[in-house]
């Protein structure tokens, strides 16, 4: 058989050894690249793709009686959340009582409500107060365009029951 002379194992030995040398230099300079040069967007990316909320509603459909008539159809409505903290300090322009006032007209007319009971709820000592509920989505809409700091919009999905209202017809009979 053909016996390696030593000047052949040592070869084997050194190309090996520059192999994992290079290997090891490229991952590292690939590694240094990503963590120094792309390493904020990626970091963003990462964030942002970890902390995404997709709520996802569950559409039920509509309820049909014998004759074909709709009892319950679902309904995309929304509810009218208030930080009182931030309404009460998120404009520096104005003074705390006038920033509540703005805001309480502002949803009253939005809402079909009472400015004082509108004001009553958003000066509560609370973190976090219900507004409104079950309000329409153009409603929601102009809300959410005007901006308004402390107001958040939740968004629900409902069942309608139209057969309560055939119920009370019938009966007022």
């Amino acid at each position: 058989m053909n016996n390696p002379t030593p000047n052949s194992v040592k070869k084997r030995i050194i190309i090996g050894f520059l192999i994992i040398c290079l290997t090891t230099v490229g991952l590292s300079f690939r590694v240094g690249w990503v963590q120094i040069v792309d390493g904020g967007e990626l970091s963003k990316k990462a964030i942002e793709s970890q902390t995404r909320d997709v709520p996802i509603p569950a559409k039920r459909g509509a309820i049909y009686d014998r004759n074909g008539k709709e009892l319950a159809v679902s309904a995309v409505t929304f509810s009218v959340w208030a930080r009182p903290d931030k309404v009460r300090y998120g404009s520096k322009k104005h003074t705390p009582e006038e920033n509540i006032d703005k805001t309480a007209e502002f949803l009253a007319q939005k809402l079909n409500m009472k400015k004082a009971d509108v004001k009553d709820i958003i000066s509560e000592n609370k973190a976090l107060v219900k507004v409104a509920k079950y309000v329409q989505k153009n409603v929601a809409d102009t809300i959410r365009q005007e901006d308004y700091l402390g107001l958040k919009l939740q968004r629900m999905l409902n069942v309608i029951i139209l057969w309560a209202v055939s119920l009370r017809k019938f009966l007022e009979v």
